[in-house]
C-alpha cells in the first residue's frame, strides 16, 4: 500500500520516505511526503516556491525535526542520526545557493566536503603531521576521480574564479 514503511527487514537499498510532516509551530510545512529512490536513479523534487521542497530535503538530512513519518536509508531508519554522522552512510547534501571559494581548483572544492579512507583527527590536522596530508592527498585523488566522472576533470586544477561563466564548477556556482 502506497505510504506503508517497509516491514523492517534492513534490505530496501535506496532512500524511502514514508509519510514525512514537517511543522513549525501551527505552520504545516510538509504533509505525508512519501517517496522511494533506488540505487542508481536519479529523481528531481519539483513543486512552486514555498511548497516545502527544501523542507523535504532538511527533514531527510535531520537539519529540521520531523513531526511524523520516517526515513529510510539502505534498510535503516536515518531519522535522529546527527546531520555530520550521515556522511559517513552516504548521505550528503549541499545548501542552496551553494558558493565556491574562488581562489580553490575544483578539485580543492569537491575535497573540502569529501572523505577518505584515513581518518585524521584534528590535532593531526592543525599541526600539519604526515598523516593529515596523507588524508588530503587521498580526498584530491577521490575529487579529480569524481571530476573526471562528472565530464569535467579537465578543469580540475584551475582556480574556479578563472573559469569561464558556465563552465560546470566555475565561478557561477554551478554542480
Amino acid at each position: 500500500m502506497p505510504g506503508d514503511a517497509p516491514s523492517g527487514r534492513g534490505d530496501e537499498a535506496g532512500l524511502h520516505v514514508y509519510g514525512v510532516s514537517v511543522a513549525f509551530g501551527s505552520l504545516r510545512a510538509v504533509s505525508n511526503a512519501t517517496f522511494s529512490v533506488g540505487p542508481g536513479e536519479v529523481a528531481g523534487l519539483i513543486g512552486p516556491n514555498g511548497a516545502g521542497k527544501t523542507t523535504v530535503f532538511n527533514a531527510i538530512c535531520n537539519f529540521v525535526r520531523v513531526s511524523s513519518g520516517s526515513v529510510r536509508w539502505n534498510g535503516h531508519d536515518v531519522l535522529g542520526v546527527r546531520p555530520h554522522h550521515l556522511r559517513d552512510l552516504g548521505i550528503v547534501r549541499t545548501q542552496q545557493g551553494l558558493g565556491l571559494w574562488p581562489e580553490l581548483t575544483p578539485a580543492q572544492n569537491v575535497a573540502i566536503g569529501g572523505t577518505g579512507t584515513r581518518q585524521v583527527g584534528w590535532p593531526s590536522a592543525i599541526l600539519g603531521l604526515p598523516g593529515a596530508a596523507r588524508g588530503r592527498a587521498d580526498r584530491l585523488r577521490h575529487a579529480r576521480t569524481l571530476l573526471d566522472d562528472w565530464g569535467v576533470g579537465s578543469y580540475a586544477d584551475t582556480p574556479c574564479g578563472a573559469l569561464p561563466y558556465g563552465v560546470p564548477g566555475a565561478g557561477s556556482g554551478y554542480w
